[in-house]
């Protein structure tokens, strides 16, 4: 498992959305971060996606009741 560095992240991410900037360095620790954030997340969503065992878990949990209540894909015949 391929862990993601948020708490800098955000640490970084905020202080340039409040202070409105970042030192140089910063910002190239900030943008640093976000390539390898990214990187991690699109590995785990390749892996998730082509993993049978999940794709079956999630079409049984599409196929809930209150799944299809929530996505409006449901009609109640009482």
């Amino acid at each position: 498992m391929k862990l993601i560095n948020y708490d800098r992240w955000a640490e970084l991410y905020w202080k340039k959305q409040l202070e409105g900037s970042l030192k140089q360095e910063e910002e190239k620790e900030l943008e640093k971060l976000e390539r390898e954030n990214m990187k991690v997340i699109n590995e785990v969503y390749r892996s998730l996606t082509q993993d049978k065992e999940v794709e079956k878990w999630v079409e049984k949990i599409k196929s809930h009741k209150w799944v299809r209540v929530i996505e409006g894909g449901y009609k109640d015949s009482r």
